[in-house]
């Protein structure tokens, strides 16, 4: 009796402490689903306090902007219910640190964007796409395994995550949108999956901290920008499916000193260098159709073209039997100071030189074409009188040494203009004018300069040499001031002589007379 009595007891206890607790649960519940916005299962709105939130059991989709700005929120937790995420749903949320997903759900873009705080985020099995902007601006987000399923990688998908030093693709990703991963400046590795066969430009532009990189086996080309500014890259190794290279794709890689193009390609953009100080030397692999490399610089497969020679270069020997050098082929050669061309070179293009260090150039008599150069100021042009070299400086004010004659035959003077008197100086003979000073104006109404070629001709009494000038506007031809030879005679002395004996004879003879008288 006793015990059943206790039994009774104990169940009608738990009876009311249930109907005294439910309400007190079931308004909680309540408050907790209050705090929410809802379109019928779509939350489009929150107005609770923030900090650790689970998004309610009742919903199925997450609308656009539903929580931007909110900065009280410090975690949220997605459950299994909830399918879809829309664009910048949490966007601006400066408080959030921790984001769990429970379930297979879609992303709009830019879910995360401007997080700044969140440095945890756990994506689902069964996501299809990180969208692009999704975690742009997250800049304490250290670490992200993107699950295995995951299609495509959005554009600018990882933007400016500072603090981003691993990151896993897996091989379902086919696609990478531009600037995925620009300015993850903490990212020191990365390999992208043969699987990916489409980059957009700029990937990983930025990564100044990146020191290794492995492409995808997949891609057939290298988009522009793909590694700009990763400073801290020494090598890269380009997949031989890639076919072209985009223009910059390199850009700034301070530290890359050394690259071997594939066989396979065809089309480099020449600016895909620019800036990587340290490269001083580019290897195109045999059998390339379209180019080749001669001492670590890019010439045309057939090496009769000079295309390309690394920033970082300090010197080049041009090999025998090239013809031509391109356009912008030392544009990005601060370090090359001498250059000599060989005599097989014809041709020197618009903008060869254009902002190269080229200080002192040598230019043969075999070029017969030089087109203008803008930014450079060389110190000396050395080349042939009379030679395409020689008229380019002076056109262009740059000062010419010439080292031989051109061998360029002159015309035979007109007969009836030949001296009648060949032994005879003339009046404006230079070779009569022994000041030994150097005229100041040339032909032209130029300036006169030092630099100076001398030749030397043997006629009449004497040797008569005269220098050769080339100094910006033309050439003047001057004494030089050395003294003819031998012994100079001339009548009107011995004339002068003779009249003046007389006048002393005449004088002193008168003087006798008058004295005897």
């Amino acid at each position: 009796m006793k015990k059943m009595f206790g039994r009774c007891l104990s169940a009608v206890l738990i009876l009311t402490l249930t109907l005294v607790l439910y309400p007190a649960m079931d308004t909680k519940a309540q408050e907790d689903i209050s705090v929410f916005t809802m379109d019928g299962t779509t939350i489009t709105g929150y107005t609770g306090a923030g900090g650790d939130i689970t998004l309610p059991a009742t919903a199925t989709a997450v609308a656009d902007y539903a929580f931007a700005g909110n900065g009280s929120i410090s975690s949220v937790t997605i459950p299994a219910n909830i399918t879809s995420v829309g664009s910048y749903s949490f966007s601006g949320c400066t408080g959030l640190n921790s984001a769990v997903f429970a379930g297979a759900v879609s992303l709009g873009g830019g879910v995360f964007y401007g997080c700044s705080a969140l440095g945890y985020v756990e994506l689902p099995g069964g996501l299809s796409a990180i969208p692009a902007e999704t975690f742009d601006g997250c800049g304490s987000l250290g670490a992200v395994s993107i699950p295995d399923g995951v299609g495509s990688i959005g554009a600018q998908a990882f933007n400016g995550c500072g603090s981003l030093s691993a990151i896993g693709i897996p091989g379902s990703v086919a696609e990478i949108g531009s600037g995925a991963f620009n300015n993850c400046v903490s990212l020191s590795e990365i390999t992208i999956p043969s699987s990916v066969t489409s980059m957009g430009s700029g990937v990983l532009a930025g990564c100044s901290g990146l020191s290794s990189v492995s492409l995808s086996g997949g891609m057939s080309s290298i988009p522009e920008l793909t590694l700009y500014g990763c400073s801290g890259l020494g090598s890269v190794s380009i997949p031989g499916s890639v076919g072209s290279i985009g223009a910059q794709a390199f850009g700034n890689c301070s530290g890359l000193s050394s690259i071997t193009i594939p066989a396979s390609t065809s089309s480099i953009d020449l600016s895909a260098f620019d800036g990587c100080s340290s490269l001083t030397e580019i290897t195109i692999e045999s059998g390339n159709g379209s180019y080749s490399s001669n001492e670590g610089a890019i010439y045309d497969s057939g090496q009769s073209q000079l295309l390309y020679s690394p920033m970082g270069k300090s010197s080049l020997k041009l090999p025998d039997g090239m013809t031509t050098i391109a356009s912008s082929a030392f544009s990005s050669s601060p370090y090359v100071y001498d250059l000599k061309i060989p005599d097989s070179v014809t041709t020197i293009e618009a903008d060869a030189f254009t902002g190269s260090g080229i200080g002192t150039v040598t230019i043969p008599k075999s070029v017969t074409s030089i087109g203008s150069q803008s930014s450079w100021t060389p110190d000396v042009i050395y080349g042939y009188s009379g030679s395409e070299a020689e008229r380019f400086a002076n056109e262009n004010g740059y000062i010419f040494e010439s080292i031989g004659d051109s061998g360029q035959k002159k015309p035979d003077p007109d007969p009836g203009e030949q001296d009648p008197d060949p032994g005879k100086p003339k009046d404006n003979d230079p070779g009569d004018d022994n000041s030994g000073g150097t005229n100041g104006t040339n032909g032209n109404g130029g300036t006169g300069g030092t630099t100076t070629t001398t030749t030397t001709g043997v006629g009449g009494s004497g040797v008569r040499t005269v220098n050769s000038v080339s100094r910006n506007m033309g050439t003047a031809r001057v004494q030089s001031g050395t003294p003819k030879t031998g012994i100079a005679f001339d009548a009107r002395y011995v004339l002068c002589a003779g009249i003046f004996l007389a006048g002393a004879c005449l004088v002193i003879t008168r003087k006798k007379k008058g004295m005897k008288l």
